[in-house]
């Protein structure tokens, strides 16, 4: 053997032992790495809140719980089914204003009526919802301007949720006429001038859930201020379930029910998720879209939200707790 060929094995060999040494120190690496190093399958979440009546300490923590999920790199979206401006001296004293602010400052994207955001009076209720107050938007399917027998807002909207349409589409229940005050309803001559579409109720809903699965959305989530113990048959969210067809899932409200995630048969005998968090903020829900069509519920105690897991998320707590 000469001694090119012994120098040619020689760096092989060398070569080799350093591959070898490559992969070793890479797999140490990847037993050693926390968990959080990993990229993570980005989902479209959104986040539901209902009945909160002024109870403004949860929204410092939401806040945080939505840069959380944010920071992991996840596509989320916020709403809320109603009755958020009225409960507590904060929103008698502002008249609701102050709530408003705070649910910009969260970063909320849709809210639907409640009986109780009527309470301040029509106009004042109006004058909160336009875009000069609200950075997020108002949806209801079934209040109607009678003077036009329009929509006062959109029935629904679509918003694209990593990379997914989704329309929200909202219902204001008809027990707001006579659960906030009838004469914000009516004109200076006791004539009504608003309703709640209670004479075509669900032809109303199944209307703007159409025009949404027309306009391309993937996905249809009901966002309803209508309850289901205590409140008016027929005007119930799981009535409306049970008698339309083509809604993914069923966010509820008015009733300060917890309901994790129950199923209710639609018209055509398909379970639609039907989900609710109480009241005062007892949970904050979540609703997972994932990729492959499965919708994923979970209720969180705001108890067990870390303000402290991340510098994005003790700003997010801090800036809306300092609001």
């Amino acid at each position: 053997m000469n001694l090119k060929e012994i120098s040619g094995k020689t760096l092989k060999a060398c070569i080799t032992k350093r591959i070898i040494a490559g992969i070793i120190v890479m797999a140490a690496m990847f037993i050693i790495m926390p968990s959080g190093f990993y990229a993570q399958e980005k989902e479209a979440i959104i986040l539901y809140t209902n009945d909160v009546h002024c109870a403004i300490e949860g929204y410092s923590k939401l806040a945080a719980y939505k840069a959380q999920l944010e920071e992991s790199g996840n596509d989320v979206v916020v709403v809320d089914a109603g009755d958020a401006i009225q409960g507590e001296a904060i929103g008698t004293q502002t008249q609701g204003k102050a709530i408003i602010d705070l649910m910009n400052e969260v970063g909320y994207k849709y809210a639907v009526p409640g009986n109780h955001e009527f309470d301040y009076g029509m106009d004042t209720f109006l004058e909160l919802a336009s875009s000069e107050n609200s950075k997020f938007e108002y949806l209801s399917s079934t209040f109607v301007d009678m003077r036009t027998n329009e929509t006062v807002f959109k029935p629904y909207d679509i918003t694209e949720i990593n990379g997914m349409k989704v329309a929200f589409v909202g219902i204001s229940t008809p027990e707001s006429y006579t659960k906030s005050t009838p004469v914000y309803f009516q004109d200076e001559n006791g004539n009504d001038i608003y309703n709640f579409s209670q004479n075509d109720f669900y032809g109303a809903i199944q209307k703007a859930v159409d025009a949404a699965r027309a306009e391309g959305a993937d996905k249809v989530i009901a966002v309803g201020h209508l309850g289901v113990s205590g409140t008016t048959d027929s005007w119930k969210s799981t009535d409306v379930i049970a008698n339309t067809t083509g809604i993914d899932v069923f966010i509820d409200a008015h009733s300060h029910e917890v309901i994790e995630a129950t199923t209710v048969d639609n018209k055509n005998g398909e379970k639609v998720p039907l989900s609710s968090t109480g009241t005062k903020f007892q949970y904050i829900g979540q609703l997972e879209l994932k990729s492959d069509g499965e919708e994923v519920i979970n209720l969180i105690s705001p108890d067990t939200i870390d303000i402290n897991s991340s510098d994005a998320v003790k700003t997010a707590y801090s800036r809306v707790q300092e609001k």
